[in-house]
């Protein structure tokens, strides 16, 4: 259990991109295995923010070990600084609507008229603008739609084929600086696109 929900929590960090956002993720829908779980975007950033859980977060986290739920909590607010110009850019390459295509195969809004991968970059672009600087937690609440469809299923199906490229994903991130510790607003955003595109978007 524990370790299925670590993978969902991770989910929704990654998953979580066109001008501003009209509405405001209002909630999570976790799809893992036949059940799914409804989280409150409201009640996750107040939990990520103070530490203080709502009775409905609480009964979730009660079946969580406890390094599942402190690894949940970082991730949320895990600060992330970019270049904003050239993340911006990035997500508007191909390399960086194919990373955004990815994501978008198992991170989607509840509104069928608005593609998954525009939502991701209208959160991630959002959350960003304008100093650069972001969280988790931020990019899913400037997400475009009032509920983000997170379909882990979708994911653990995709799982050998990312196993496959794990050595050529971690050559690419190396190559365009991308390190722990390390400030993403240093990354060679150009490196990255380009190396993306070749990864993900070759037929």
């Amino acid at each position: 259990m524990g370790d299925r929900w670590k993978v969902a929590g991770l989910a929704l960090v990654v998953g979580l991109g066109l001008g501003s956002a009209s509405h405001a993720a209002e909630n999570i829908l976790v799809e893992v295995g036949p059940a799914s779980r409804t989280f409150s975007v409201d009640e996750l950033a107040a939990y990520a923010r103070t530490g203080e859980s709502s009775r409905q977060l609480q009964y979730y986290f009660d079946q969580l070990d406890a390094e599942t739920l402190e690894g949940i909590t970082e991730a949320l607010n895990y600060p992330i600084e970019v270049d904003f110009v050239q993340f911006a850019k990035f997500l508007r390459s191909p390399g960086g609507e194919c990373v955004l295509e990815e994501i978008a195969q198992f991170v989607t809004p509840d509104i069928d008229s608005l593609s998954g991968s525009k939502a991701l970059r209208a959160a991630l672009v959002n959350a960003a603008s304008p100093d650069g600087k972001m969280s988790a937690i931020e990019i899913l609440e400037k997400y475009p739609a009032s509920t983000i469809q997170v379909d882990q299923n979708a994911l653990q199906g995709e799982g050998d084929r990312y196993a496959e490229l794990q050595e050529d994903i971690n050559t690419l991130l190396q190559d365009a600086g991308i390190e722990e510790g390390k400030s993403l607003a240093d990354v060679d955003y150009d490196v990255l696109a380009e190396g993306a595109s070749r990864l993900l978007c070759a037929p």
